[in-house]
C-alpha cells in the first residue's frame, strides 16, 4: 500500500494456546504470593533473578511479560519513566536530603 495512505491495514498477531507449554506453582513468600516459573520457560522469555516485570490483564486471566523501558530517543516516554521514579523516593532513602537532584528537567535540559 501507499506510504501516504492513512488507510494502511495494521496486521495484528494473535497467538491462541491450546495447551500449556509448561506448569509453575504459586507459593506464599511473606505476606505475598510468588510464582515459580520453569527454567525452560525463564530462559526462553529471558526472565532472570531481579528483572522486572509486568502482568497484563485479559478476560482469561493474565499475560506476565518483562518490563519494557523506553527507548533512548523516546523523551516523552522516558520522561514519564523518570517521574515514575522520583515517585517512589521516600524520606527514608539514601540521598534524598539532596531535593534539588529530584528535579524534574526544565529549559534546555530537555532538549
Amino acid at each position: 500500500m501507499n506510504e501516504n495512505n492513512s488507510n494502511e491495514s495494521k496486521v495484528i498477531h494473535v497467538t491462541v494456546a491450546t495447551e500449556p507449554m509448561a506448569r509453575g506453582v504459586v507459593k506464599t513468600w511473606g505476606n505475598s504470593l510468588a510464582m515459580r516459573i520453569p527454567a525452560d520457560v525463564a530462559k526462553m522469555y529471558k526472565f532472570f533473578d531481579g528483572v522486572e516485570i509486568e502482568f497484563l490483564p485479559s478476560e482469561s486471566g493474565f499475560f506476565v511479560q518483562p518490563h519494557v523501558y523506553p527507548a533512548a530517543d523516546d523523551q516523552d516516554g522516558l520522561r514519564a519513566f523518570y517521574l515514575s521514579l522520583v515517585a517512589q523516593v521516600t524520606p527514608d532513602m539514601e540521598g534524598y536530603e539532596d531535593e534539588e537532584a529530584l528535579w524534574e528537567p526544565v529549559g534546555d535540559e530537555i532538549d
